[in-house]
């Protein structure tokens, strides 16, 4: 945590992710005044522009426990004659957080086997998410819709006992790692889970299987379509021998049916060895992409200036 620009080590002010001057509060021109003491706890806070940052609008806070709370103060409640109690609870509709939950993922889930073997995980590396309890399933509606991994620390409160002893409504738990595939995706796969192109990133490095590196131009012609998909004959060089049933045998070049259909994670190299990842699948002609079409944009810009710059670079 960085209090003013001048903390801020060089090696963290350039890059794809910078830190910039803007971030700190009363910086240069517009000084703190030491007097202040509100605007003096400005300095433990920073700002973030969404399109700065590729990213939506929010907010962050960090509490510091200090003390241990008191005792809950019981408030007795007048009693309701059975009347209107009734009404109440007519009255009362479940809103949207009573519809969701969130389950820690234990080793010996179904679904969680399913995906460790669909897309190949590196075994130590999920054991110890599972071990130290960092996976949670969500569910909405009673229905498995996504899995996630958290840090230690949300892990502590989310086992934390509020002191009114009711349960915290968790909106969002972590970032999401696998997704199940849209239901309108109608496709005939070993399994209907896909990677979440939330956390595409961190998943990248630990997938064994359904990993799909293409040329840059590649990725491009798909992030510029229209459904953001493409044939796998009019797309040379994907690199698909490693998703193809085995023993399949390819008749005059066509992959029909030897693709193994399902999620995939799809990534084009950059300058400096970074990757870019999507969130894709495999059907047995084409393959797509299933971004929104703002990442997809984002995604389409930066291809575009990295091809711009290795043309200029075999230029000279």
């Amino acid at each position: 945590m960085f209090s003013t620009w001048a903390e801020v080590p060089p090696e963290l002010r350039g890059g794809r992710w910078p830190l910039r001057p803007e971030m700190f509060p009363f910086q240069g021109s517009n000084p703190l005044d030491p007097a202040d003491a509100d605007l003096c706890q400005l300095r433990r806070s920073a700002r973030f522009y969404p399109h700065r940052c590729n990213t939506g609008g929010f907010f962050v806070a960090l509490f510091q426990k200090t003390a241990e709370p008191g005792a809950a103060e019981e408030i007795p409640r007048p009693l309701l004659p059975p009347s209107a109690k009734l009404k109440v609870c007519k009255a009362l509709t479940p809103g949207p957080l009573a519809r969701l939950r969130h389950e820690r993922v234990q080793p010996g889930d179904a679904s969680w086997a399913e995906i460790v073997e669909f897309f190949g995980l590196e075994p130590s590396w999920a054991a110890e998410k599972i071990q130290e309890g960092l996976m949670f399933w969500r569910f909405e509606k009673d229905e498995l819709v996504s899995v996630s991994v958290v840090s230690r620390g949300v892990a502590q409160i989310y086992d934390a006992v509020p002191t009114d002893r009711k349960p915290l409504p968790w909106v969002k738990l972590g970032t999401a790692l696998f997704e199940q595939l849209p239901k309108d995706f109608v496709m005939v796969a070993p399994s209907r889970w896909r990677v979440a192109q939330e956390g595409a990133s961190m998943i990248a490095p630990v997938l064994g299987k359904r990993r799909l590196l293409v040329p840059r131009r590649a990725l491009l012609q798909i992030l510029r379509s229209e459904s953001y998909q493409a044939a796998l004959e009019a797309c040379p060089g994907l690199g698909l021998e490693p998703l193809t049933k085995a023993g399949a045998v390819h008749e005059q070049g066509s992959l029909a049916g030897c693709i193994i259909c399902g999620g995939v994670l799809v990534g084009a190299e950059l300058r400096g060895g970074a990757v870019c990842w999507a969130s894709g699948a495999l059907t047995p002609h084409q393959l797509r992409v299933l971004i929104g079409s703002e990442e997809a944009a984002w995604m389409a810009a930066l291809l575009e200036e990295e091809e711009e710059a290795a043309d200029v670079s075999s230029a000279i």
